[in-house]
């Protein structure tokens, strides 16, 4: 009888930790679309040709010598299943801006992106300009890549 009150209690302690889990993150993502409305708002808007922009291929890996079962079953399986180890790779590119201000000074935007780099060049490519919000006060700047999504 006990364990099933200490089970019941563990429970719902588990339960109200992840509401207030998921209202935390979604408080921070209401921020950070706060954040990119004010600097798209009272940022000064940068256009830079397809041409400024580097993507660079930045995989990582997310796990050493993962094992992936395999759908062959029976005795087969057994003699396959030690070579069935592989790297978990995360694909990711870094998109690496250049542009030089009024100064002469280069500035480097750079955004970590969640998607293959050879399609990123092309997209980037067929867009032919991106657009970059700066805040000037604070250095903050968004790389404003929302024709990725079509």
């Amino acid at each position: 009888m006990y364990y099933f009150i200490t089970i019941l209690i563990i429970g719902v302690i588990i339960f109200f930790l992840n509401q207030k889990l998921k209202s935390d993150s979604s408080s921070l993502l209401q921020g950070k679309k706060l954040a990119i409305e004010r600097i798209k708002n009272n940022g000064t808007i940068i256009e830079l040709d397809a041409e400024n922009c580097e993507v660079i291929k930045n995989d990582t890996i997310l796990k050493h010598n993962y094992y992936e079962s395999s759908e062959t079953y029976g005795l087969k399986f057994l003699k396959i299943a030690k070579y069935n180890v592989k790297d978990k790779y995360q694909i990711q590119s870094l998109l690496v801006c250049r542009y030089i201000n009024s100064k002469g000074l280069e500035q480097k935007f750079v955004k970590q992106i969640p998607m293959d780099s050879t399609i990123l060049r092309i997209k980037i490519n067929m867009q032919k300009k991106v657009k970059i919000h700066i805040n000037a006060l604070n250095n903050n700047y968004y790389i404003d890549l929302n024709f990725l999504n079509n």
